[in-house]
């Protein structure tokens, strides 16, 4: 118990979580004035792009830090941009640029690149080959270009672990990155919150809503979605990253609340109010793909911990009980904010609020599309079995889409962009490609283990990175992760989580 209050007192010490918290919403209200004013929106670009490349500079570990955080909360990456040429550089892709600028710097400073000394230099080198060829091969069996570079431009992260790998080589290092990850989910569940009480309330707010529904949509930083029954769905692809953190805190709750009596600690408060947050964020998201894996996680790792890890069963019992009553509580609050009654605002019912997202799974038209398309993405999939048809690979299906229906006309839908994420994988790197992507992972999970001999708090961490890691894996079946920066990011800090033993440096320094 002593140990778990010290590693969060450390997590929310190691930084000043608060105001990183409070950075990020000035950022974001940046981002927001920059969407009215263009000359605001392209000052703002270079200006943040130039601090960070001078910091950078003088400590790669801000270049890292502010790239990740970015990550974090910005889903598509486009709060700011610019357009050149005709085309609209993206700030993640600036920023990621100015982050390797400074990166090949301290390369020739340090006249090593200390990639090729870490733990899982190897699995990412066959990674990027696998990609490489994604690219080639899409090239070469005629698929256009643009589709090839759309297609293959999410997996340009991976390049990340280079800066990562140079930067972050002490557990403290990797601490401070999990603690600037907590601040962001915070950051983002208060945004979503907010957009939730402003959407709830249409009628009185008609004339400042368009506004805010264009920056949210034309950054790329999620959707918003009037369902019949009056709820307003807000959905970040960045949501992710709160389903991968309560995944995290599961694990470390069901070590540290062995009684209700332990929540008395003020360190474990803050652990369980993030965690009821991320409950709140999952739900409010109205995803049944983040649902279904959060279900089917929790199950999976409630078995990994009574069957391997000996967990008495009461303290997963106590966990579940916790869940249901936060459940109960965050639903609530949902009800709550979606009825404040004001004018022009007709409600919404408690009942309602979850039924009519939870029914209708085959034949609403989302799911109907997404049902439609197995069978042809299948069928192309195992069209290249070994090495796979490449990048920007397109398949046309019948979709359901009412938005699909209305620009084609008749529903037949030809894209480069699959929901079934390890379909899509097959369909472009074969199955030797996807092999190698799987072996990854397997290696993270064998570094896991291994870890667990450094101490019960390693443990403890250990476990809630591979709780997470598990997660993502589960939802990238609905709704692909593994193919976008999102879902490669986790995984460039779980492999880092699971490579760096506590206040030691696995790599030569």
């Amino acid at each position: 118990m002593d140990k778990v209050k010290e590693y969060f007192g450390e997590s929310f010490r190691v930084i000043p979580f608060w105001w990183v918290v409070f950075g990020i919403g000035c950022f974001e209200v940046l981002s927001f004035a920059g969407q009215q004013f263009a000359e605001l929106n392209t000052a703002s670009f270079f200006v943040i792009l130039t601090l960070v490349l001078i910091y950078s500079l003088k400590d790669l570990k801000i270049g890292v830090a502010v790239v990740l955080v970015e990550l974090f909360v910005s889903s598509k990456g486009y709060l700011f941009s610019w357009e050149v040429a005709g085309f609209d550089l993206s700030f993640r892709l600036a920023l990621f640029l100015v982050l390797w600028a400074a990166y090949l710097v301290w390369i020739i400073r340090e006249r090593k690149v200390h990639f090729f000394s870490w733990a899982m230099w190897k699995e990412y080198s066959a990674l990027m080959v696998v990609v490489a060829m994604g690219v080639l091969i899409g090239v070469l069996r005629g698929n256009d270009f643009s589709n090839v570079f759309f297609d293959g431009n999410g997996y340009l992260y991976l390049g990340l672990i280079g800066p990562l790998t140079q930067a972050i080589r002490k557990k403290y290092d990797v601490q401070r990155l999990l603690s600037l990850l907590l601040a962001s989910v915070v950051a983002v569940g208060i945004k979503t919150i907010i957009l939730l009480a402003l959407f709830s309330q249409a009628g009185i707010l008609l004339y400042t809503l368009p506004g805010i529904y264009h920056w949210v949509r034309d950054t790329g930083v999620g959707e918003i979605t009037r369902f019949d029954n009056g709820f307003s769905r807000i959905f970040f692809q960045g949501h992710i990253y709160a389903l991968l953190v309560f995944f995290f805190l599961s694990a470390w709750l069901v070590y540290a609340t062995g009684s209700l009596s332990s929540l008395r600690s003020r360190y474990i408060q803050g652990v369980y109010l993030l965690w009821a947050l991320t409950i709140l964020i999952i739900f409010l998201s109205y995803s049944r793909s983040f649902w279904m894996a959060t279900i089917a996680g929790l199950g999976l790792v409630s078995v990994w911990l009574l069957v391997r890890e000996r967990v008495p069963f009461r303290r997963i019992f106590l966990l579940g009980v916790l869940l249901f009553v936060t459940f109960a509580i965050d639903y609530g609050v949902a009800f709550g904010i979606v009825n404040i009654p004001l004018p022009g605002h007709g409600g919404v019912g408690a009942r309602e609020l979850l039924t009519d997202r939870a029914k209708d799974i085959e034949s609403e038209s989302a799911a109907a599309s997404r049902w439609q398309l197995i069978e042809p993405l299948s069928r192309a999939a195992i069209s290249h079995p070994l090495l796979g048809s490449g990048l920007g690979t397109t398949v046309t299906y019948q979709s359901e889409d009412p938005r699909v229906v209305a620009q084609t006309g008749n529903g037949r839908y030809t894209t480069f962009s699959f929901e079934w994420g390890y379909l899509d994988l097959l369909l472009k790197f074969g199955i030797i490609g996807f092999a190698i992507y799987g072996y990854l992972f397997y290696s993270l999970w064998q570094h896991g283990i291994a870890q667990m001999g450094h101490g019960a708090l390693k443990r403890v961490e250990v476990i809630g990175v591979l709780s997470a890691t598990l997660g993502l894996l589960l939802v990238h079946v609905f709704t692909p992760y593994l193919n976008h920066p999102l879902g490669i990011g986790w995984l460039l800090l779980a492999s880092l989580l699971v490579t760096i033993p506590p206040h030691k440096s696995t790599l030569d320094v």
